[in-house]
């Protein structure tokens, strides 16, 4: 029976973009995005970020996550699922599969702080955010929330190196566990012509500069088939004075990576 929703849950810089392109071909699939995110990246973007967040910050990101509730109230009502007509409290849908995406805090960590440097954020945009930014604890957090709930919902772990390395055979089965159609995973796509990629928003190419320039999906990007120690032995050079931090969000991140890892769905 098809999901009345799939809910992706991503540790930043988990591939869960590339995740998102594979599903985007199913017929029966409607992909709201990232509802909540505008206003957050809005004032990270702004002047005035590392003296907090003002009040009119406050008020934008307020309205913003009430306009996504709203959003995805409406979704479901228009699904029109027969299990369940009324959405109620919308993570807890019946038919929901929530989705976590997981990488290597190696590779996930040193790739935020890239980021954020590209975005016009040095420094991993200050400690604080860039906790905020590799946090795996809000993954975490979710996916003990619906184990301990039962109800018939149950995550399902992704780590990227699988996406990255096992498909197609991998994303096929993967699309056949959430419910949608293995025949229908999207594994190749044409690259955007230069006059598109001038048309895209900044900040969207800088975080997704790898995947926007592919034309399918990459293993090379995979930690197993990349020298991880050697990578690390370079991150003085690269990182300076903000190493120490780096290090410290990878040793953070690693025990809820192992966690998952352990618990990620196999083929």
């Amino acid at each position: 029976m098809p999901p009345s929703q799939i809910l992706l849950f991503d540790q930043p810089r988990s591939a869960a973009q590339l995740l998102r392109r594979i599903l985007s071909k199913q017929s029966n699939l409607q992909i709201l995005g990232n509802t909540f995110g505008p206003a957050q990246v809005e004032w990270l973007m702004g002047e005035t970020w590392a003296e907090g967040m003002s009040n009119d910050a406050r008020s934008a990101f307020d309205t913003a996550i009430e306009k996504g509730v709203s959003t995805w109230r409406l979704a479901l009502q228009d699904c029109r699922d027969k299990r369940n007509p009324d959405p109620g409290r919308p993570p807890l849908r019946p038919g929901t599969v929530p989705v976590l995406a997981i990488r290597d805090p190696r590779l996930a960590v040193p790739s935020a702080y890239r980021v954020l440097g590209a975005l016009g954020l040095p420094r991993g945009s200050g400690r604080p955010n860039f906790l905020i930014s590799t946090s795996t604890l809000w993954v975490r957090g979710a996916y003990e929330a619906y184990r301990a709930r039962g109800g018939g919902i149950e995550p399902v772990v992704v780590d990227a190196d699988d996406l990255m390395t096992q498909s197609p055979e991998f994303a096929r089965r993967l699309c056949a566990r959430l419910g949608l159609d293995p025949a229908r995973a999207c594994l190749a796509w044409d690259a955007p012509t230069a006059e598109e990629r001038g048309g895209m928003h900044p900040a969207y190419y800088a975080s997704q500069r790898f995947l926007v320039e592919s034309s399918g999906v990459d293993a090379s990007r995979a930690g197993t088939n990349r020298d991880l120690e050697a990578e690390m032995r370079g991150w003085e050079a690269e990182f300076g004075e903000d190493v120490g931090m780096v290090r410290e969000m990878v040793d953070l991140a690693m025990p809820h990576y192992r966690y998952f890892y352990e618990r990620r769905f196999t083929v």
